[in-house]
């Protein structure tokens, strides 16, 4: 038997089952609307893909909300924590991309072993315009680029790039004191907006663009 690489669901049930093996994502009729579910070792996404206005609600289905779920990680005081990504990393980011001014910069973020987040900026061509890995091989669960003086704003470019399970982010306006910062996560090409708080520990260098 071939294992089938998207499911469907209907949240019929107080629970439905997700996340089979071999499964890439799975797609979940709700009582609120139409979701995407996908998830790898690095973290895990319930997407809304269609949102129910007010009223418009299909009966007899559960209702489903989104969430991003990162890893977990221990604290210094040994209790279990969210892992996101640290500010010093974003600072990091922000200062690397004004330094590479006029031209666009590209920033791989991976988890370690511990549970700790590490930047790095891989081998890569750039221009104003682009930022490309010459080498695109190994999976990067966080990729950053940034838009140089432009704004945050993902382009046809970008959608046409970013069709992985993955977070993706821009640093727009960096030549600014406070740069925009957009985020989104892809799941094989279906996209939604997150407010980067919710992967990365907040700084006053940046915000939401």
């Amino acid at each position: 038997m071939t294992n089938k690489l998207v499911d469907y669901h209907f949240m019929d049930r107080d629970k439905v089952t997700v996340g089979l093996p071999g499964v890439l994502y799975e797609y979940i009729v709700a009582n609120n609307g139409v979701f995407l579910h996908s998830e790898n070792e690095i973290f895990e996404v319930m997407m809304p893909i269609t949102v129910f206005k007010p009223g418009q609600k299909i009966r007899g289905l559960q209702t489903l909300e989104p969430f991003l779920k990162l890893p977990s990680c221990k604290s210094i005081q040994g209790t279990q924590q969210t892992s996101k990504v640290p500010a010093m990393l974003l600072r990091r980011m922000v200062t690397i991309s004004r330094r590479a001014l006029p031209n666009e910069i590209l920033f791989h973020l991976n988890l370690g072993s511990l549970g700790e987040w590490t930047m790095e900026t891989p081998a890569q061509t750039t221009s104003r315009m682009h930022a490309k890995p010459l080498e695109d091989t190994v999976y990067v669960p966080i990729e950053v680029h940034s838009h140089n003086t432009m704004s945050a704003n993902f382009s046809s470019m970008d959608d046409a790039d970013e069709t992985g399970l993955r977070i993706y982010g821009v640093l727009g306006r960096v030549d600014q004191d406070v740069a925009d910062f957009r985020l989104r996560v892809s799941i094989y090409g279906h996209r939604a907006v997150l407010p980067y708080e919710l992967v990365f520990e907040s700084t006053p260098e940046v915000k939401n663009g």
